[in-house]
C-alpha cells in the first residue's frame, strides 16, 4: 500500500527505481551518530577520547564543603585538578584547583568551571585544558548517568 502511494507521488519510472533499490538493499545507508568524545583520565593524564565505557571514563561528582563539586574517577579515586591551564588527575587534597561548578548553559549543555579561577574545562581535539570561558563548543558538555552508576562527561557537540 505504501508503495502505491510512492508511485502516485513520484511517477512510475522513478517509483520502479526506488522499489528496485529497496529490494536490492541499495538504499542510502542508515545515518549513524558519531561516537561521542568523553573525558578520559588515564592515571594523571586527562584527555578527550572516543567513548568506550572504560573505567577511565567513569566519574562521580561529589559536593564539597565550600559548595563546589569535586570530579573524581570512580575507580582510581584521582580527582580532576585544574592548575591554571593544566588539567590532570591527582590524589584528593581539597585544594582550590580541585573545586568546580557545573553550570547549565543556554544551549542545554553544561559548562564545568573552576570555582576559584573561573577557568572553564575545555576539550578541543582531544586536548583538555583550562581556558577563559568563551562559550565555544569545546566548553560544552553533557553529564550522562552510566550503567555502573558513575557519570560520563562527554562533549555536547561532537
Amino acid at each position: 500500500m505504501a508503495q502505491l502511494t510512492v508511485r502516485r507521488r513520484i511517477g512510475g519510472a522513478a517509483a520502479g527505481a526506488v522499489f528496485a533499490c529497496s529490494l536490492a538493499g541499495l538504499g542510502a545507508p542508515p545515518v549513524q551518530a558519531a561516537t561521542p568524545t568523553a573525558l578520559t583520565m588515564d592515571g594523571s593524564r586527562v584527555s578527550g577520547k572516543p567513548y568506550k565505557g572504560t573505567r577511565s571514563q567513569s566519574f562521580t561528582v561529589v559536593k564539597q564543603r565550600d559548595g563546589s563539586s569535586g570530579i573524581r574517577n570512580k575507580y582510581s579515586g584521582l580527582v580532576l585538578t585544574m592548575d591554571k591551564a593544566v588539567v590532570s588527575g591527582k590524589p584528593y587534597k581539597g585544594t582550590r584547583s580541585q573545586s568546580f561548578t557545573v553550570v547549565k548553559q543556554r544551549d542545554g549543555s553544561s559548562g564545568i568551571r573552576n570555582k576559584y579561577s573561573g577557568l572553564a574545562l575545555t576539550m578541543d581535539k582531544g586536548v583538555v585544558s583550562g581556558k577563559t570561558y568563551n562559550g565555544t563548543r569545546a566548553q560544552s558538555f553533557t553529564l550522562v548517568k552510566q550503567g555502573d552508576g558513575s557519570q560520563g562527561i562527554r562533549a555536547f557537540y561532537n
